[in-house]
C-alpha cells in the first residue's frame, strides 16, 4: 500500500517538475495546473504519511503480540514442566502409599497370628492350671 502511494507521489513530483519546465511566463492556465498538481502532491504526501503511521502502529502491535506470544509459550512450558514434576511426585506418593498399605496388611496378619497364639497360650495355661489344681 505504501509502495503504491510512494510511486504515485513520485509520478506527481515528476508531473510537477515537467509543469514547471513547460510553464511559460505568466500564463494563467499552466499556473492553475501547477497549483492543482501541488495540491494533489500535498494530498498524496499527507496520505502517505498517514499510511506510514498506520504501518508503524501495526508493526508495534505485531511486535507486542509476538512478545506476548513468547511469554505465553514460556508460561506454558513452565506449567507443563511443573505438571510433569507433579505427576511424578503423585506417582511416587501412590507407590509409597501402596507399599505402606501392603506393610500394614502384613502387620495386621502378624498381629492376628500373634493374638491367636496368645489365646492358645492362655487356654493352655488355664488348662494346665486346672490340672494342677485337681
Amino acid at each position: 500500500c505504501c509502495a503504491a502511494l510512494q510511486l504515485q507521489q513520485t509520478q506527481l513530483r515528476e508531473e510537477l517538475a515537467a509543469a514547471k519546465v513547460e510553464l511559460p511566463g505568466s500564463s494563467p492556465i499552466p499556473s492553475q495546473m501547477f497549483t492543482a498538481l501541488q495540491s494533489e502532491l500535498r494530498a498524496e504526501e499527507h496520505r502517505s504519511q498517514i499510511w506510514r503511521m498506520i504501518d508503524a502502529s501495526r508493526e508495534k502491535s505485531q511486535a507486542a503480540l509476538r512478545c506476548q506470544m513468547e511469554q505465553l509459550k514460556e508460561s506454558l512450558k513452565s506449567v507443563q514442566d511443573s505438571s510433569g514434576w507433579t505427576a511424578t511426585q503423585l506417582q511416587d506418593t501412590e507407590t509409597d502409599a501402596a507399599s505402606v498399605a501392603k506393610r500394614l496388611t502384613e502387620a495386621r496378619k502378624r498381629a492376628s497370628i500373634l493374638a491367636e497364639e496368645a489365646r492358645h497360650l492362655a487356654a493352655s495355661q488355664e488348662s494346665l492350671q486346672a490340672e494342677l489344681c485337681r
